[in-house]
């Protein structure tokens, strides 16, 4: 699965981190009720339905979960998220609405049911066809089955109906800087969409300025996309992605996103 898909789905769940091995992995993922309140510093809340997806949590000891949003870090009340089978109870229950069945198309492709999960993102703009995230959520599964003008369609909706969602930029850009088919790439574009979100979130957001080097060496400005993936591998060095295209942008080549 692409990174588009990974970040536009498996962020919409919070995944608990003392999950292990020998219980079920669908078991250690949540996900928020419509009006789980995220709140972001003193200043700053926001529900679900307002930051979708919340990126992964990163502490699920007492009654909060600590998550990291395209607006920087919050946290969110245990008693505000669903597990599993709750969100899948909740789903039926509400499966007339877009925030319902977005997440279904989640719960469907957490077990690699793509199929399903595209019928519901259909569904969901169906229901609201102002829904941002079912947009570049199906652009996302769209690019992995190299529809691609699909893909462009549906990304660029979601940038015009949320300009202030940073998830449906970046996907925007990440795709017009990496799609294998040279006709969709626009690097100018994706450079000027991923330093917009760089600038929004203090150039402090990993898979942005992921997006930012791989912009940068699709126009050819390879000093750029060495500064910006040399610091990625100073924030995650565990991170073997993003090393490996440090390497490709120190040899001067720009990165391509087949899905593997």
């Amino acid at each position: 699965m692409n990174r588009l898909s990974f970040a536009g789905w498996m962020g919409l769940c919070f995944l608990a981190t003392t999950v292990s091995a020998a219980e079920d992995p669908f078991e250690g993922l949540f996900f928020p009720t419509p009006d789980a309140v995220v709140t972001i510093d003193a200043k700053t809340t926001a529900t679900a339905t307002e930051i979708i997806p919340p990126c992964f949590a990163r502490d699920i000891k007492g009654t909060k979960l600590e998550v990291n949003t395209t607006h920087g870090w919050g946290w969110v009340e245990r008693k505000q998220l669903m597990n599993m089978k709750e969100a899948e109870k909740y789903c039926e229950a509400h499966k007339t609405q877009a925030f319902a069945l977005y997440i279904r198309s989640t719960t469907h492709l957490v077990k690699d049911q793509v199929d399903k999960s595209l019928a519901d993102l259909n569904a969901a703009i169906k229901a609201d066809p102002k829904f941002a995230p079912a947009y570049y959520g199906r652009g996302g599964l769209y690019s992995e089955k190299q529809e691609f003008a699909k893909a462009l369609a549906d990304f660029k909706e979601a940038v015009k109906l949320a300009p202030k969602d940073l998830l449906a930029g970046n996907d925007l850009a990440w795709f017009r800087a990496t799609c294998p088919d040279a006709k969709f790439r626009d690097g100018k574009e994706a450079v000027a969409e991923a330093t917009r979100i760089c600038v929004a979130t203090d150039h402090k957001q990993e898979d942005f300025l992921d997006t930012l080097a791989a912009a940068y060496a699709e126009v050819g400005d390879f000093k750029n996309a060495v500064e910006w993936a040399t610091k990625l591998t100073k924030l995650d060095p565990e991170n073997d992605e993003f090393k490996d295209r440090l390497k490709l942008y120190k040899a001067k080549k720009p990165f391509r996103d087949d899905g593997k």
